[in-house]
């Protein structure tokens, strides 16, 4: 999480989605990566909605999130 979003544990990070849902974005290394796979497995047990958005690699992803480069889904 980029350290501007007030999530500090996947509770905080479940109740904000259930906040705002479709709202948010998560990336992953790709289409079918496992950190996308993931975080899809947390929105079907927690019953949230977040887009995913992915790169060409792990690396591109982390730097889109900490740099704050992430697209909206607004």
């Amino acid at each position: 999480m980029h350290p501007s979003i007030p999530v500090r544990s996947v509770k905080d990070l479940v109740a904000l989605a259930k906040a705002k849902p479709g709202s948010l974005n998560f990336s992953s290394s790709g289409n079918g990566s496992s950190s996308q796979m993931s975080v899809e497995l947390i929105k079907y047990m927690t019953g949230t909605n977040m887009v995913h958005v992915p790169y060409t690699g792990g690396g591109p992803a982390l730097v889109a999130v900490l740099s704050a480069r992430f697209p909206s889904a607004s």
